[in-house]
């Protein structure tokens, strides 16, 4: 959570940044600007560049992650308590040079009340950002996807014709895909279901968590495997099929199987307005704020994520209600839109497997992926909606079939 605090303020502070050095150009440039005015654009635009110089310190510490986080956290605290001191200092000069040395100099008057302005802003930015820094996502009592069908393995088969990492989705587990690993081992393949690193039982610490860890992940796996078969394939499901892109860029497999592949690709003009409004956004949300725990199915999707948690225990209510979710977890979520820019460098055997009634990812996004791989993908779709591997869904056999059939033409295409 301190990692997305910190680059929240970062972002924040450049904000602030860019409105002082564009007033200060504005004042400038205008005809007929007084000595008062320029003298206070002078202060914006010097005051502005160090801000920007500050901020985009900051926001490079966020992102090396220097320290441990409790650690970052007291010393973000004593920097910003430290600058609320020196921000009534700011402010004392800017009277001084506004009421005194102004007296009977406009210059003066205009730097004193740039300065005053100048430390106004940070004096109320240091002292709120200190007071509300938050401390690390910890939910005390509860169990994180506790049954054992969350937990990672490695299923081997006697005479393998190859192996498999499979790679499961956003918030998923290795649960998700138990149906495609049940029929890829009948097939004689090795089977290495991955747990993403910060999922299941790891979940509190998703927030501490960056694309490039899941995608080394995933290569780590599909490296592990290379030593003992000689033809690996990536199996990746909704998010986990745009890791699975990105781990094939680097390291090839013997073949690409992506179902119904999530790429969070907004419009255009969605990241520019998101881009622009990021200084006035939250850096956190809370999912369960308002959430109804009356509901029977939401009651059975929190049951997967909290294990045997009471949920009619109001202690518990509470914690989930209070569950803040940072949002540069949902930054690197969007590096799945990489997945697009990537798969030009695929170049191996691949099957987009889509739902034709699949809203969360989305057909169009499907569509481009393979075409973006290359000759030897190919693009299918089945009658189903994003849940397409649940095999007590009538979609399931057509599903089945179609993994198989990829799986042969791959173990045929490396043995030809």
């Amino acid at each position: 959570m301190i990692w997305a605090y910190e680059l929240a303020l970062g972002t924040r502070l450049l904000g602030w940044s860019v409105l002082s050095i564009g007033c200060g150009l504005l004042l400038l440039l205008m005809p007929g600007t007084s000595q008062l005015q320029h003298a206070f654009a002078v202060q914006a635009l010097a005051w502005g560049a160090v801000d920007a110089v500050i901020a985009l310190a900051g926001r490079r510490t966020a992102a090396r992650r220097p320290r441990p986080p409790a650690a970052e956290a007291q010393h973000l605290r004593r920097l910003l308590w430290l600058n609320t001191a020196l921000d009534f200092v700011y402010i004392a000069v800017g009277l001084y040079l506004a009421l005194e040395l102004g007296r009977e100099n406009e210059e003066w008057r205009g730097h004193g009340w740039g300065v005053l302005v100048q430390g106004a802003f940070l004096l109320a930015f240091d002292a709120l950002h200190a007071l509300y820094i938050p401390g690390e996502m910890r939910l005390p009592g509860l169990t994180f996807f506790a049954g054992a069908e969350h937990q990672p393995s490695i299923v081997h088969a006697a005479q393998p014709v190859g192996a498999a990492v499979l790679v499961h989705g956003l918030p998923g587990t290795p649960a998700e895909m138990r149906s495609v690993a049940g029929a890829l081992h009948r097939a004689n393949w090795t089977v290495h279901s991955l747990l993403l690193p910060g999922f299941g039982p790891e979940i509190p610490t998703i927030v501490d968590r960056r694309w490039s860890d899941w995608v080394a992940a995933v290569s780590t796996a599909q490296v592990e495997l290379q030593r003992n078969h000689a033809k690996v394939m990536l199996v990746g499901y909704s998010f986990g099929g745009a890791v699975a892109v990105a781990a094939a860029s680097q390291c090839p497999p013997a073949g690409l199987l992506l179902l119904a592949p999530f790429i969070l690709q907004p419009p255009l003009w969605q990241r520019m307005a998101i881009t622009l409004l990021s200084p006035l956004l939250p850096h956190s949300f809370r999912p369960y704020a308002r959430a109804n725990f009356a509901d029977a199915r939401f009651r059975s999707s929190l049951q997967l994520f909290f294990g045997d948690a009471n949920l009619d225990d109001p202690g518990v209510q509470q914690l989930l209600r209070e569950l803040a979710v940072p949002g540069t977890l949902m930054q690197e979520v969007a590096q799945s839109r990489s997945a697009l820019l990537l798969a030009k460098t695929v170049r191996t055997p691949a099957l987009v497997l889509q739902g034709a009634r699949d809203v969360v990812s989305q057909p169009k996004h499907s569509q481009t992926l393979a075409r973006l791989l290359g000759p030897e993908a190919r693009y299918l779709t089945v009658d189903a909606s994003h849940e397409l591997l649940d095999d007590a869904l009538p979609a399931w056999p057509a599903v089945e079939s179609a993994i198989l059939e990829f799986a042969q033409r791959v173990a045929l295409a490396r043995a030809a």
